[in-house]
């Protein structure tokens, strides 16, 4: 029985220099996802844009929807909370005060989620949900900083094991297997046609996508690798210590580089942020040990200057110190801690699952939102979107001249089907304007967003002509098999007017504020 023990702890274990590249990887996705955000703060975070703060705690917002970014509502504000987030991230990348940066970013992360959550994709869910669970992983021990600050230097790897490395083997599991399970359409498991819808999805597509549309054969064939990646990638995670023990470490990075593969394949074909490169970096620190000491021995010059570079961040190696004690009344607390998190993430994604399969409990759903672990894992499921979409605004300005404004073109009367996902600038767009598509009370205040900004001073970023009305007008077809192409539909979502005055002179009744 010790022997079965200690073979599970050592396959659900993690290796520090594994958690160190993870950490590296995350931290800069963090900071150039903040940099993104910080490129429209003004539209997405501040009084002026698309979500006033009293229009969130009076019509969005929830008990559990803490966000400091709601404190104050200018640009300033909002660049600071911002500028803090990415230096933070910062931190973490390099292992400065690692636990404390790792927890702020979490912290953050959090918080930021939580001012506009309509921005929000499965890519923000998992890191956050990471960002948490990492808050309490030393993933800051080697390649780091610390490493050196702390004297620890030539502190050998190490695995790390417990509660909370489980509950990271959970969180991972989870992402792929539940997504397995509620793709329930025949275009996932006996037509294989998922990755054909897909790919005709413009708003997504990349130049590589849209010549794969050309090969049905090979999209079948990529649909079934996905699925069955999906399917098979974390049950080996889980049954991996089954396994003979010559075998564990090349099993484990063979999951590793499988995924590492659906990722960088989906990178290729799919705009859709930052998700993919995050399970890149979380993907890292499932590298097995075995795989560090075969190249580390083979080219020991890499850890060399990795260490020399952290040394030199860090001002110079010191001599090694004997490690902090941690009571044991706290280390089976924190223990305890992980455990219960365990058990949220569990029952939080069987609350998620369709019948027969689903499982709601109350309590367990409430700490799940109260502790901002609530996540949806139905990525292109039960099947991919099978409509395009695009959107339009023409609009009026006050010397009675047409404007388009994604495009800021003069050209009204053409469509922009083709042209609108090069005016969609990153996916906080892309996931806002497709929430908004068929949510009038998003429209509404994204309307109001722009009246805001354009028709204040020229001298504060506002412009002349002024606008005076538009219109939100989307347009879609269905994406239909064999290269059918469907009739386009068209509704308008949203009429607006900046000014009383034009509003009440309409004689056209429909929407304004």
């Amino acid at each position: 029985m010790n022997n079965f023990f200690l073979r599970l702890r050592d396959w659900f274990s993690l290796d520090t220099r594994s958690l160190a590249v993870g950490r590296m990887g995350l931290g800069l996705f963090i900071f150039i996802d903040i940099l993104w955000r910080l490129s429209f703060a003004e539209w997405h975070y501040t009084d002026l844009g698309v979500m006033p703060r009293d229009v969130f705690t009076g019509q969005f917002a929830y008990p559990w929807s803490f966000s400091l970014h709601l404190a104050n509502g200018s640009l300033a504000f909002a660049v600071l909370m911002l500028s803090i987030h990415g230096l933070c991230a910062l931190a973490m990348m390099l292992g400065w005060h690692t636990r404390l940066a790792t927890a702020l970013v979490a912290i953050l992360t959090v918080s930021l989620h939580n001012r506009n959550w309509y921005l929000n994709n499965g890519g923000d869910d998992a890191l956050r949900a990471f960002m948490i669970l990492a808050a309490f992983i030393p993933w800051g021990e080697m390649w780091s900083m610390d490493q050196w600050r702390n004297g620890n230097g030539q502190k050998e790897a190490r695995k790390i094991s417990g509660t909370w490395v489980f509950t990271w083997f959970l969180q991972i599991f989870v992402i792929y297997f539940v997504s397995y399970i509620l793709k329930t359409s025949p275009i996932w498991r006996s037509e294989y046609t998922a990755i054909y819808y897909s790919s005709h999805l413009d708003i997504f597509a990349t130049d590589l996508s849209r010549f794969m549309r050309q090969f049905p054969g090979p999209m079948k064939v990529a649909t079934f690798l996905t699925i069955l990646l999906e399917w098979l990638g974390p049950l080996v995670l889980t049954i991996g210590w089954m396994f003979a023990k010559r075998f564990q470490g090349k099993l484990r990075m063979l999951t590793v580089l499988s995924f590492w593969g659906l990722h960088i394949g989906i990178i290729l074909t799919m705009s859709i942020g930052l998700f993919p490169f995050y399970l890149l970096a979380v993907w890292s620190t499932f590298i097995p040990s075995s795989t560090w000491d075969y190249w580390i021995s083979k080219f020991p010059a890499i850890e060399t200057k990795i260490n020399g570079f952290y040394a030199k961040l860090a001002g110079g190696p010191t001599q090694v110190q004997g490690e902090n004690e941690v009571s044991p009344k706290v280390r089976w607390a924190t223990q305890g801690l992980g455990g219960f998190v365990f058990l949220v993430i569990f029952f939080w994604n069987l609350s998620t699952l369709k019948p027969p399969l689903k499982v709601e409990i109350p309590f367990w759903m409430n700490v799940g939102r109260w502790t901002h672990l609530y996540q949806e894992w139905n990525m292109f499921a039960p099947f991919p979107k099978q409509e395009n979409m695009w959107i339009e605004i023409p609009a009026v300005l006050e010397d009675g001249s047409s404007l388009e404004l994604l495009s800021n073109s003069t050209d009204v009367l053409s469509s922009k089907e083709l042209t609108f996902p090069a005016t969609v600038p990153n996916e906080h767009w892309r996931k806002y304007l497709m929430n908004m598509s068929d949510n009038d009370k998003i429209a509404r205040h994204y309307g109001g967003a722009w009246c805001r900004l354009w028709n204040r001073p020229v001298s504060s970023g506002g412009r002349e002509p002024k606008l005076r009305n538009f219109s939100i007008n989307v347009y879609h077809h269905v994406i239909q098999a064999d290269y059918v192409q469907s009739p386009m539909m068209k509704k308008t979502i949203w009429n607006h007017w900046c000014f009383d005055k034009d509003y009440k002179s309409e004689s056209i009744p429909s929407k304004a504020i």
